[in-house]
């Protein structure tokens, strides 16, 4: 039986949520600068069960956040049915040479973001800390019958 939260959304748990880590995508990193936080779009993939992400050397990332308490969240929206996905993960993050699996290395220059090439930082993040929610596309958007009458 699924479980659900207060809000009605399906609660996933740790499997489900790395299988939809799985295929490397776009997220976003939380981290804090100057005691504020700051949230980046960063490229990710799965090593085992770990998050890795490629930044460049030099940036806000590379500096703020290995060694320090991150956030991290994936995302998948259908916006057209009001249905889709998160992932949201917290933890350590972790400067690291390179991934222990060298097959998930799917995504293009570090640079992509700008343009530029930079020499590249590789970080890691544990999955320990991690949350999942799935909404189930709704045949109709619940504010859609009040608009259509008005």
């Amino acid at each position: 039986m699924e479980s659900r939260d207060g809000c009605g959304l399906v609660v996933l748990d740790h499997e489900a949520c790395i299988n939809l880590l799985a295929v490397p995508r776009v997220g976003s990193l939380a981290v804090t600068d100057q005691a504020l936080p700051v949230v980046l779009p960063v490229a990710y993939a799965l090593d085992g069960h770990d998050l890795v992400m490629r930044v460049a050397e030099g940036s806000l990332l590379s500096r703020a956040a290995p060694g320090r308490v991150v956030a991290f969240c994936a995302y998948n929206g259908d916006l057209q049915r009001f249905g889709g996905w998160s992932v949201a993960v917290t933890g350590i993050a972790e400067r690291i040479a390179t991934p222990r699996d060298q097959t998930h290395r799917p995504y293009g220059p570090v640079g992509g973001w700008g343009g530029t090439r930079h020499p590249e930082v590789w970080l890691r993040l544990p999955t320990d800390l991690m949350t999942g929610r799935r909404l189930e596309p709704a045949r109709r958007h619940p504010l859609s019958a009040a608009v259509s009458t008005s």
